[in-house]
Formats: C-alpha cells, sequence, structure tokens
C-alpha cells in the first residue's frame, strides 16, 4: 500500500509540474492578447484574452489543483480541455496562426501520454486529428472574422508562441520519457524478480522431489527386507537381501552381515 502510494505520488508530482508550465503559458498568451486588443483593437484578441482570463486560466489551475491531489486522469482531462479550446480559437482566426493550431491540437496528446487509460487516450488521439483536419480545410478559406492586427504582427506573435509552445514540447516529452524510462525499468526488474523466484521454487520443488524418492527408496527396501524375513527360511536369501538392503539405505562403501 505504502509503495503505491509512493507510485501515485511521484506521477501526480510530476504532472502537477506540466500543468503548473502551461498555467504560466496561458498567463503569458493573455496577456499578449490583451496588448494585442490593446494596441490593435481587434476582436479575436479581446476574445482570446477574455477566454484567457475567465475561463481557461482558472481551468488550468484547478487542473493543478487536481494533479496535487493525485486525480492525475480528471487533472489530464481538464488541462485537455484548455487545449482543444485554444486550437478551436485558432481555427477561427485562419491561416494566420495555423501553426499555433498544430501544436495546440497536439499537445494533449503528448503531455497525458502515460497518465490517461487507453480508452481516454485513444479519444485524445481522435479529437487531436480532427482538430488538425478542420484547421487544414479552414486555412483554405478567407478568416472568419476580418483581421486588423498587421500581417508581420501575427508573424512576430506567432514566431514566438510557437517558440514557447515547442519548449513545452519538449519538457513535456522529456517528462514523458522519463516516466516510460522509470516504468520500464520497472517492468524489469519485476520480471527479473518472477524469474529469480521461479528458479528458487524449481529448485525447491527438485529437492522436495528426491527426498520424497529417497524416503520411498528406504520404505521399499525395508518392505522388502520384512517380506523376505517373513516369507523364507533360507539364511543365505535372508542375509543377503539385508545386506542389499541395508547398503541401499545407509550408501555405505563396504559393510557385512554376521550371523552370532
Amino acid at each position: 500500500m505504502d509503495t503505491r502510494s509512493a507510485v501515485i505520488s511521484e506521477e501526480a508530482h510530476m504532472f502537477s509540474r506540466i500543468t503548473l508550465a502551461t498555467s504560466l503559458l496561458y498567463v503569458t498568451v493573455g496577456s499578449l492578447s490583451f496588448i494585442m486588443w490593446w494596441l490593435y483593437r481587434s476582436p479575436v484578441a479581446e476574445g482570446l484574452s477574455i477566454l484567457m482570463g475567465l475561463i481557461l486560466l482558472p481551468m488550468s489551475l484547478f487542473s493543478h489543483w487536481q494533479a496535487r491531489k493525485g486525480r492525475i486522469e480528471t487533472a489530464a482531462m481538464l488541462m485537455a480541455t484548455v487545449w482543444y479550446v485554444i486550437a478551436a480559437a485558432m481555427i477561427v482566426v485562419g491561416e494566420r496562426l495555423y501553426g499555433v493550431l498544430i501544436v495546440c491540437a497536439t499537445m494533449p496528446v503528448l503531455l497525458t501520454m502515460p497518465f490517461v487509460s487507453q480508452r481516454l487516450f485513444k479519444w485524445l488521439i481522435v479529437i487531436s486529428i480532427t482538430l488538425i483536419v478542420l484547421g487544414s480545410i479552414g486555412a483554405v478559406f478567407p478568416p472568419i472574422i476580418t483581421p486588423t492586427v498587421p500581417y508581420h504582427v501575427i508573424l512576430y506573435v506567432q514566431s514566438g508562441v510557437t517558440t514557447v509552445l515547442s519548449c513545452v514540447v519538449m519538457m513535456a516529452v522529456w517528462l514523458v520519457g522519463g516516466r516510460l524510462k522509470a516504468v520500464s525499468t520497472a517492468m524489469r526488474e519485476a520480471n527479473t524478480a518472477l524469474q529469480e523466484s521461479e528458479k528458487s521454487l524449481e529448485l525447491k520443488v527438485e529437492e522436495r522431489t528426491a527426498e520424497l524418492e529417497q524416503a520411498f527408496s528406504e520404505m521399499s527396501d525395508l518392505n522388502a527386507i520384512a517380506t523376505i524375513v517373513n516369507s523364507t527360511l533360507d539364511v543365505d536369501m535372508v542375509k543377503n537381501t539385508i545386506y542389499n538392503g541395508l547398503q541401499r539405505l545407509f550408501k555405505f562403501d563396504q559393510m557385512g552381515v554376521f550371523l552370532l
């Protein structure tokens, strides 16, 4: 029980660091969106900053709190939802932030891979692929909302955000790789311990079988001696039977039977 609690605490601590890093990232993106709205009165930047500040950032902090409590799957679902909402917002923006869309849609799969069940992970992959396909189709058409931010400014923002997101991806891969390596090491140690246990059990079975065979042989020799003694009056036959039986029983190199 203590070992299992320790493993759960280690996983929770690892995932809580991921959620904390993403929360800091949301603060940065929300601040950039607010600045873009302040400078260019962009309705998209205004909506994104409100979405970040009022909904996504509290959800991310709640996800961090859930991870600290050891509710890893709930925290993973909350964090994935936040990333998917951002990806959906990038679809509305159009091809100008298509690169950010790809990273945001991929992020939940990378961050939650070793922490969620196989069934939930399958649904995360399906949602990520769906958003990427919708974003690819949407990039072909004009944006839904007319952009007011200059294109070169969008390029600067996209470059900076993509760089930060790439750093988060690298951190996630590092943490996930460490988790997978720990699990692999634990599995190898368990397999080694199981093999050693099987070998030890086989040796014990062989030793016990040899003891039983030896006991059965001794009982057979004694029964043979008793049978000969009770069934014949031939002294030589009785003597030879006793001699051979005692020699097999005690494994003496030399032995003699003397009649008085």
